[in-house]
């Protein structure tokens, strides 16, 4: 795990221009993170349009993976060049399937070191990333779990409209990529 981690904050010093840093970093998230697994949890019961129309799934999954990649780009870019380490990991299961969570330290040499727990399940593509905590004091912030409640209030306070929260998404995007 941290060496995937570390690969991917890395990515966002080692190319030349924004796009590539941006690509590199995308490829990375691919490989081993399980976004469209993570695409649909943030949705909750909203999600249940998805499964009967594959071209609205797939316009879902295409926006929330823009919009991942743009969040936690800017979220790691002040951390590019640091290093992880892996500080201890627990197993457990889901619904029978192997998972761990894993525990890691970043250490920045601007900002203070963050604690940071990945939660990854085996599946047919391997291991890969279902959520990520990040420890502030003494209570974690898990970003899918808060992702969802956000696109869930949105959805809610709009009558379930998916189209109306790819549109915010992608303009939530937008706004990332220009800051």
């Amino acid at each position: 795990m941290a060496q995937y981690a570390t690969k991917a904050i890395n990515s966002l010093a080692g190319a030349a221009s924004a796009n590539e840093r941006s690509s590199a970093f995308g490829a990375l998230m691919d490989q081993f993170a399980d976004l469209p697994a993570i695409s649909t949890f943030v949705l909750g019961a909203y999600a249940r349009p998805l499964r009967a129309d594959p071209a609205l799934k797939a316009q879902w999954t295409s926006a929330f993976r823009n919009y991942a990649m743009a969040s936690y780009e800017a979220h790691f870019d002040k951390y590019r060049g640091s290093a992880l380490h892996v500080t201890g990991s627990q197993d457990y299961q889901i619904n029978g399937r192997p998972c761990s969570r894993v525990a890691t330290q970043l250490t920045a040499k601007s900002a203070g070191p963050l604690a940071i727990n990945w939660y990854l399940c085996d599946g047919p593509d391997g291991w890969k990333v279902g959520d990520v905590g990040v420890i502030k004091g003494t209570s974690e912030l898990k970003l899918a779990i808060t992702q969802r409640a956000e696109m869930v209030a949105f959805l809610g306070a709009n009558g379930g409209d998916l189209p109306k929260l790819i549109a915010r998404v992608m303009q939530q995007t937008a706004a990332l990529k220009k800051s």
